[in-house]
């Protein structure tokens, strides 16, 4: 995989490089850090644009819906 961020260099795969910071019951925060170190480790993060795109089709799907029914 091309290293797109010049990440890998600096925190090699096998080490995640946010474990010496203190542990977070912060949601956010968690998966933020998870999705920097899937950068950094140079595979796909699991909170990406795309799968939350299939979340907002069935709102507008709905929407389009009711605005029709009127």
């Amino acid at each position: 995989m091309s290293d797109r961020y010049g990440l890998q260099s600096r925190f090699p795969a096998n080490q995640h490089f946010v474990s010496a910071v203190e542990v977070s019951m912060n949601g956010i925060e968690l998966r933020d850090r998870a999705f920097i170190a899937a950068i950094a480790q140079g595979r796909k993060p699991n909170s990406s644009v795309g799968k939350v795109l299939d979340c907002y089709r069935v709102p507008g799907e709905l929407e389009r819906h009711l605005k029709a029914a009127r």
